[in-house]
């Protein structure tokens, strides 16, 4: 089967929007057939190098390349996804994938419509993951309730004051509104590019949206081990959804893996023959390939899990929602006697504060996270009074 090759083509229709501005596809092709994705990236025709295949005389040109490199990037992780699988990588499965993950196909928006209308259209033709369409859909459904059939002429300074205080009367919490605020920006960015919305009245360039501080909610190394206590006292049954759901918890407390890695998981990830055992994956969050030596972290406690589940190991990263995986963990930490609120993506934090606090680099566990920055794993670095307590005694006694 020949390998699909990719390459960016612009104005495919040969139609400009009404600002004068087409969109950039990616082409996929593969034994003579051709198929393609929408970067959801316009415009103008004097601002793409075709020979090139690059963006070009744009103020944003470095950061729109970027884009669409990513867009490109994904699809042929789709592809290698295939392979790693054992499955045939065609086109048409190549599609089916690409458009569950956000690929659809892209239309301009038109400046007649409402701002309902208008949304709708544009989270639905992004290249959002489904979770992030989620979102976006709520920060609509919001706009709907506070502002029925909203024209985008309407949306102001004063009209995102009033949104923001309707939202806090609410009882959201600043960082709620800041990330509502943020997909109404981008809507209004996106909106502006094509034509919507007239050049220079996108309210957003004249304010800075708030952000409140970063509060990470993590177990401290005793809050751990009484739920690992409570685990190994658990009626094991690969049906139970209490020991699945506790069981990938701890896993990913052991191992920094978010929920949407975990639950892609499968044998082959996984390198049984190395002294190390090494857990291999590509975050989908991130593209950033990620190597855990599962032996060495945490004693290799998530070794020793994975191998309780022998052959049924698939069985463990069949969870449910993370909503619903969240609210079965509530259950069990109640039972196992920790108030604290937590929730699944709690583990990623535990893991990085536990790392640091044991003394081990920033550095390494920014590699072991998958962050790109490590500003991002800055945030993780919470400093428990165990940490204090260790440092003054180290320097101090």
């Amino acid at each position: 089967m020949e390998k699909v090759r990719y390459r960016f083509v612009y104005n495919r229709s040969g139609n400009l929007c009404v600002n004068g501005s087409a969109l950039i596809q990616i082409e996929a092709y593969q034994n003579g057939k051709r198929k393609y994705f929408s970067t959801n990236i316009y415009i103008k025709p004097n601002q793409w190098d075709r020979t090139r295949e690059k963006i070009r005389n744009h103020p944003n040109a470095t950061g729109l390349n970027m884009m669409i490199y990513d867009a490109r990037n994904r699809l042929e992780a789709i592809e290698i996804e295939l392979w790693r699988n054992g499955n045939a990588v065609k086109l048409d499965k190549l599609v089916e994938l690409a458009r569950h993950r956000g690929y659809s196909k892209p239309e301009c928006l038109k400046s007649d419509a409402t701002v309902s209308t208008l949304m709708n259209r544009y989270i639905e033709t992004s290249l959002n993951r489904p979770n992030t369409k989620r979102n976006k859909m709520t920060t609509l459904h919001l706009l709907d309730e506070f502002r029925p059939n909203l024209n985008i002429s309407d949306i102001n300074i004063p009209f995102l004051k009033e949104f923001e205080k309707w939202m806090k009367d609410r009882g959201c919490g600043i960082n709620t509104i800041a990330k509502h605020l943020t997909h109404l920006k981008t809507f209004l960015n996106s909106a502006e590019n094509q034509g919507a919305m007239a050049h220079g009245q996108n309210p957003f360039n004249s304010i800075k949206i708030t952000h409140g501080s970063y509060h990470s909610s993590y177990l401290s190394p005793a809050e751990l081990e009484l739920l690992e206590q409570y685990s190994s006292c658990m009626e094991r049954s690969p049906l139970d959804i209490e020991t699945k759901c506790l069981d990938a918890f701890l896993f990913c407390c052991y191992t920094g893996m978010r929920y949407s890695d975990f639950i892609r998981l499968s044998s082959t990830n996984f390198d049984f023959r190395s002294k190390e055992c090494w857990l291999s994956y590509k975050s989908v969050k991130t593209g950033v390939d990620v190597k855990i030596p599962l032996g060495l972290m945490f004693e290799g406690r998530g070794l020793e899990l994975i191998e309780r589940y022998g052959d049924n190991l698939l069985d463990l990263f069949d969870l449910p929602s993370n909503a619903v995986t969240d609210r079965v963990l509530k259950k069990v930490y109640h039972k196992a006697g920790l108030e604290k609120h937590i929730s699944f993506h709690s583990s990623r934090h535990t893991n990085a504060t536990i790392l640091l606090y044991k003394g081990v680099s920033v550095t390494t566990v920014q590699k072991l996270l998958g962050h790109k920055k490590i500003g991002t794993t800055m945030r993780y670095c919470a400093i428990m009074d165990q940490t204090i307590v260790r440092e003054l005694k180290k320097y101090c006694n």
